[in-house]
């Protein structure tokens, strides 16, 4: 009679291909090569200022059209607007890129870009 081994060598290169596939994709999701994160303010869809956030080393405000939108070097977010329903102040901190709030009254956008964008499955 024939022993029977547990693994063939078929089934090591098919867990080794699996491993690899694994290590590769992990690489790729998981570590990010892209530019550095920016806080972009846009007045009426133009960009009016471009901010890096790594440089900020102390608060930034920027009054534009009664509101007052501060960036640190976390992100950004509305101070002060002296719109009628005030959505935008209570949105709170942008921190993460692809992150965006508006002020529709004043025609004003902030936005959160570059650095590793995260999807909805992610959170």
């Amino acid at each position: 009679m024939k022993s029977s081994k547990l693994l063939k060598k078929g089934d090591i290169l098919i867990i080794l291909s699996l491993v690899t596939l694994s290590l590769v994709w992990f690489l790729i999701t998981f570590i990010s090569f892209s530019e550095k994160q920016q806080v972009r303010v846009y007045l009426d869809g133009e960009i009016f200022k471009t901010v890096e956030l790594s440089a900020v080393t102390d608060e930034e405000i920027i009054a534009l059209d009664g509101c007052e939108i501060k960036i640190t070097g976390e992100g950004a977010c509305f101070l002060r607007s002296d719109c009628p329903d005030g959505f935008c102040v209570k949105r709170g901190m942008l921190t993460r890129s692809g992150d965006v709030m508006a002020c529709v009254p004043k025609g004003i956008t902030v936005e959160i870009t570059g650095g590793k964008a995260v999807d909805g499955i992610s959170y």
